[in-house]
């Protein structure tokens, strides 16, 4: 019996940290893009991480987070050929770069924690063949994990745009190099 409850304690505890890292993703990507939007996409955007961030069901917020990280991987890819994307960028306030900056990180940060998610998931679905009681509890992980590697695919080309967005308008990033990272702007 003591099997079955660690293997609850797993998959709530996975269940926990996919949309934390969801929420992550979902934020950083809108941060991002907020400081290079127009005050109505801008504001278009903190409504829908709201509703994301409203949402209980892991399965239906990482849909959420995957749709919204595909828009906005199709904005900043579209942006960060604009000239006039990479000036405005360039000449914004510090605060802006910095917001600029912490929603690369925390996109990243993301993808670091989704990317380790991916990997210990199958694991925790298999151990339910140790014990058939477990079957329908791992059921939550084995849903998850297609919306994991959606939102992987649709984070990447956020970062790449972003971090060159950054070059071009001479913002200096402090990308996460584990799942533990913590934020820090180096500034101009």
């Amino acid at each position: 019996m003591g099997g079955s409850s660690s293997v609850e304690t797993q998959v709530n505890s996975f269940v926990s940290s996919v949309k934390a890292a969801n929420q992550q993703v979902a934020r950083g990507a809108v941060q991002l893009l907020q400081v290079i939007s127009t005050p109505a996409r801008s504001a278009a955007l903190q409504k829908q991480l709201d509703a994301i961030n409203g949402l209980s069901d892991a399965n239906e917020q990482s849909t959420k987070v995957a749709e919204l990280t595909s828009s906005v991987s199709a904005e900043l890819t579209k942006m960060q050929q604009d000239p006039k994307v990479q000036a405005a960028l360039k000449k914004s306030s510090f605060e802006q770069k910095k917001q600029f900056a912490q929603g690369v990180f925390d996109v990243s940060m993301g993808m670091y924690q989704l990317t380790d998610l991916q990997s210990s998931g199958p694991g925790i679905v298999s151990s339910a063949y140790n014990n058939p009681l477990d079957a329908t509890k791992v059921l939550a992980v084995k849903d998850a994990l297609p919306g994991i590697s959606s939102l992987l695919t649709n984070g990447k080309p956020i970062v790449d745009s972003a971090v060159a967005l950054a070059r071009a308008a001479d913002i200096k990033l402090s990308l996460p190099t584990s799942s533990s990272s913590t934020f820090d702007f180096p500034g101009k």
